[in-house]
């Protein structure tokens, strides 16, 4: 069915249109919505010539299969208006014993006239859609495909704690008008249920974990890197309900001076939510990136969060993403990474988190990495 297409102000509340019945509570990064929303719909009017890049995307990963799904809905419009497309991007993953690991990556560009949003039915673009509680699909490209269609909860019905919705770029930034940039988490912990087949071969996938997020701007950020995982077990091999995500970025202030570097780490550790920036709290955070490895602290009272985010070559695939000036972006992108965390509590380690395979892991700069091919 066709979906209207909305003319929405690129100033407009991010909640507007996050869904049926959200709200929003002021006290600062407690924000909540309606549960596995496509929040944050501020788009400009697709009729004007207003120069945007917006992305919408979802990760999720079997916790014993060793297997992910990326998927991205996208739209751009250039600064001269010339380049006016929306686009869905979906990679698989899958780690396979002595082998290379499996990656399938697909993109599937449309014009700007095949991207349409209501608040009743969600985002589409082509024959894809994401809405409050599904995401379905299919793209095919040189031979290739990949369909899915996967039923979206929140965790939180699981784990009994809630879900936060936060932004990664430190608010302050925007205020002082040294960007106009937002990433945002809609949901760090979700559920998917349901199928995707690639090139054929059906996959299952049951309450498998994931995340929702969105990231906006005028241009994109300069150079970044991304880590996310909700999938962690303990030293018992148990489950842990831990979340983590973090970015460390060099955003453009005043529209095309590239910043210094800037970090965010966010963690919900025991049912509380700590999210740190390092600029906000320069002595509490620290971060260091040599080569496919991200080393990470965070400091709060207390508590001491230290994390390794890993990945070797082969787990990456490469990404070619264009901005709105025409420049490109090397994305190494990856969903199957190592990562470890460590919580000490006054100097004495509480709890050691670990997730084999299961963690989200980008690497994006202006200039390629001659060790991962680019797959689109």
């Amino acid at each position: 069915m066709k979906m209207p297409r909305e003319t929405i102000n690129i100033n407009a509340p991010i909640w507007k249109y996050s869904g049926i019945n959200a709200t929003i509570d002021s006290t600062p990064h407690s924000t909540s919505i309606a549960p596995c929303s496509v929040a944050t719909v501020d788009r400009a009017s697709t009729s004007q010539f207003q120069t945007f890049q917006k992305t919408w995307y979802l990760n999720l990963n079997h916790p014993t299969e060793n297997r992910a799904l990326s998927l991205k809905f996208a739209v751009l419009i250039s600064a001269n208006g010339f380049r006016r497309i929306s686009e869905i991007t979906a990679i698989y993953f899958q780690k396979q014993q002595e082998r290379e690991p499996l990656k399938v990556a697909l993109r599937q560009r449309h014009e700007i006239d095949s991207f349409f949003f209501s608040d009743s039915e969600g985002i589409r673009i082509g024959e894809c859609e994401l809405n409050e509680n599904r995401t379905f699909g299919k793209i095919q490209s040189k031979g290739h495909s990949i369909v899915w269609n996967f039923g979206i909860a929140p965790r939180s019905r699981i784990s009994g704690t809630q879900d936060r919705h936060y932004e990664l770029l430190p608010s302050w930034l925007k205020k002082a008008g040294l960007t106009k940039n937002s990433v945002l988490t809609t949901h760090s912990d979700l559920t998917f249920t349901g199928t995707c087949q690639i090139n054929g071969e059906t996959l299952h996938w049951d309450h498998c974990p994931g995340m929702q997020g969105h990231q906006s701007g005028p241009r994109s950020a300069h150079s970044w890197i991304w880590g996310h995982c909700n999938s962690f077990i303990d030293e018992q091999g148990v489950i842990a309900p831990l979340v983590f995500e973090g970015l460390s970025t060099r955003t453009r202030w005043l529209g095309w001076i590239p910043s210094p570097r800037v970090t965010s780490l966010y963690f919900r550790y025991q049912g509380k939510s700590y999210l740190f920036d390092s600029i906000k709290n320069p002595l509490k955070i620290r971060s260091s990136s040599p080569l496919n490895e991200w080393r990470f602290q965070a400091e709060e009272g207390e508590l001491s969060f230290r994390g390794v985010l890993k990945a070797q070559h082969k787990d990456f695939a490469g990404i070619t993403l264009e901005d709105t000036n025409g420049s490109l972006i090397y994305c190494s992108n990856t969903k199957i990474a190592e990562l470890s965390i460590h919580v000490y509590r006054r100097g004495k380690l509480e709890g050691t988190f670990q997730s084999s395979g299961g963690a989200a892991f980008e690497i994006a700069s202006r200039k390629k990495n001659p060790y991962i091919p680019q797959l689109i």
